[in-house]
């Protein structure tokens, strides 16, 4: 990642304390410019959205958000660090997965824990967009009806190696009319076969579940469906979270690499 690495490795000790030296560790000194910020509060906007999905709430104090109850799915995270200044004594008592987006933390800080580099966050400047053709007999539609949930989760769940457990297993229905979230399922003579997920908050748009079926993939539906995300809100930036199998479809779409947060478990 070069110069757009967050400031240091997993366990990698500062020379100063963070909290000592909070002035002089701005997001300047660690980052090219503020797409971590914006990529920290997407990630988190997002967890508020899945987490109420299934019923538990989401509480953000500046610093961070996190879960009150802990994380009610393996997918989720239980804390996301918003600034330098979150607090390790209460991060390090989160129940779930605390994601460190600034690499802030080392094995002093999170006791008991492990520190793993998860996925590339990605960012893109607001920019237009050349649109992608539909690959012959596909069509892009909104999820709205309760009864089209089942069939977006599943199409995501089965992209990524296997079904759901139970319909409604991250994603139940009722969960698509939060605001600001737009699920997007792509349908191919009747079966559907890819899925995007939406989330428009003040400050970005936040791209999430981008999946398509193994046997239909390489026909550019990712692109498309990433690209009708973006027509949400074209006129503000948008962060990813990228898996190693679509980071060349996001480059492509103009996103950048902003670098890896650590994931402490």
């Amino acid at each position: 990642m070069g110069d757009e690495r967050l400031c240091r490795a997993p366990g990698e000790r500062p020379t100063v304390p963070p909290r000592a030296n909070a002035s002089a560790r701005s997001y300047a000194a660690c980052m090219p410019d503020v797409r971590a910020l914006q990529c920290a509060e997407g990630e988190s906007a997002l967890q508020r959205v899945l987490h109420r999905g299934l019923g538990r709430a989401w509480a953000d104090d500046g610093d961070y958000g996190w879960s009150p109850q802990g994380a009610p799915h393996r997918f989720l995270l239980g804390a996301v660090t918003l600034t330098h200044e979150a607090p390790r004594r209460a991060l390090s008592e989160v129940q779930g997965t605390v994601c460190d987006s600034f690499r802030d933390f080392d094995a002093y800080d999170m006791p008991g824990r492990r520190g793993d580099e998860s996925n590339p966050w990605m960012h893109r400047a607001p920019a237009a967009l050349n649109a992608q053709p539909l690959p012959v007999g596909v069509a892009i539609r909104p999820v709205t009806a309760d009864s089209h949930v089942a069939a977006w989760e599943r199409v995501v769940f089965e992209s990524n190696g296997g079904p759901p457990s139970r319909p409604g297993e991250l994603h139940p229905a009722g969960s698509q009319r939060q605001p600001g979230l737009s699920l997007l399922l792509a349908d191919f003579r009747g079966r559907s076969v890819g899925a995007a997920l939406g989330l428009v908050t003040g400050s970005c748009v936040v791209v999430s579940a981008v999946a398509v079926l193994p046997e239909f993939r390489g026909a550019g539906l990712g692109i498309a469906l990433t690209q009708r995300v973006l027509a949400l809100a074209p006129g503000l930036p948008a962060t990813l979270s990228s898996s190693e199998i679509g980071h060349g479809v996001y480059r492509r779409l103009g996103f950048v690499d902003v670098g890896r947060p650590i994931h402490w478990a």
